[in-house]
């Protein structure tokens, strides 16, 4: 097993980087390219699924290099040859459909993706054991092209399906289950049913602490949903309270000043709910700091730079009238909160 790989083509760079020590062989390692040749593939077995499974494969790697009509070209290729040597229904074809999908939901193109998607599905279901782990891939799948297209109905039925068989592969999927609560409370919130989302993104936070120490990284986005909640019922001092968590985690974990950018939200947040509180130097120094961040990452008249100046101008305004107009306050809207 290779323990270096060297960033270069020359193989006596390589060497160098290698070292002396007596596993140099087995350390030394040169990059390379693989140039495929189109025509030769016609001279191949048409019905050899070794060489499908190559074709999937590499459609898969050129769907992560975002090049979607290559990725396309491959599964077609990979496809016509699942439809010569397998029967009409086989779980390799599901898999395959669900791949194409992919592509089709990356290039924004939903009635396709739709339909692969659900080919993906019925394939599966014909071929597969009931609640096999295959399916919570299709089912999330489908629920971020429900999200993308605002079907909330269906996005909620396929998430609360993929939790359930999630649960019985649980080493495997802990993580989607904590994100797809999560996501569940999320979908609520959206619907206003504002107690259900509470429950939801209280049972993200359990499942996160099977895994992971209480009050990690992992909880941030959980603890920042749940406090819009509570900015939503006008319940600033929990919300306030949870922010505050979200920042204190984020300033345990952060040592480098490039990766302060991850607190802007909190900042935002933090500043928007002093605000509605009433509580405008605390707003005010909130907004502070998120900006003095986003300006060493961002230009001056980057869009987030220009609004945080217009928060701060706009507070500093509500300020002075309120110096004079103790009666007089200006909120903002609950749709101001950060989102990255």
């Amino acid at each position: 097993m290779n323990t270096f790989l060297s960033t270069s083509m020359n193989l006596a760079i390589a060497k160098i980087f290698a070292g002396n020590g007596s596993d140099r062989l087995q350390r030394e390692s040169v990059l390379f390219e693989i140039i495929l040749d189109t025509n030769k593939r016609r001279l191949l077995d048409p019905y050899n699924l070794t060489i499908a499974t190559t074709l999937n494969n590499i459609g898969m790697l050129y769907n992560d290099m975002t090049e979607y009509l290559k990725a396309l070209q491959y599964y077609h290729e990979a496809l016509d040859i699942y439809e010569k040597a397998l029967p009409k229904n086989h779980s390799e074809k599901a898999i395959l459909y669900k791949n194409m999908g992919d592509v089709y939901c990356y290039q924004k193109d939903n009635q396709q993706a739709n339909e692969y998607y659900h080919k993906s599905m019925e394939m599966g279901i014909t071929t597969l054991p009931d609640k096999h782990s295959s399916f919570v891939r299709i089912y999330r799948a489908l629920v971020k092209l429900y999200l993308d297209t605002y079907n909330l109905y269906d996005a909620l039925k396929f998430f609360l399906t993929a939790i359930d068989i999630s649960k019985l592969y649980f080493d495997a999927f802990y993580l989607d289950i904590s994100d797809m609560y999560n996501s569940v409370g999320f979908i609520d919130s959206h619907k206003n049913d504002l107690p259900k989302a509470l429950d939801y993104y209280h049972l993200a936070l359990e499942m996160n602490t099977k895994r992971f120490p209480i009050d990690d990284l992992e909880d941030v986005n959980i603890y920042n949903n749940i406090a819009m909640i509570y900015f939503k019922q006008c319940n600033y001092f929990e919300a306030i309270r949870l922010h505050h968590k979200c920042l204190d985690i984020q300033l345990n974990a952060t040592t480098l000043l490039r990766d302060r950018e991850i607190m802007v939200g909190s900042y935002w947040n933090l500043a928007l709910a002093y605000f509605k509180s009433e509580q405008n130097s605390e707003a005010l120094d909130y907004f502070q700091e998120a900006l003095a961040i986003e300006e060493n990452i961002f230009p001056s008249d980057h869009s987030l730079v220009k609004k945080l100046h217009q928060m701060i101008n706009t507070i500093k305004t509500v300020c002075d009238k309120t110096s004079m107009m103790p009666s007089t306050i200006l909120f903002f809207s609950t749709d101001q909160s950060y989102s990255s």
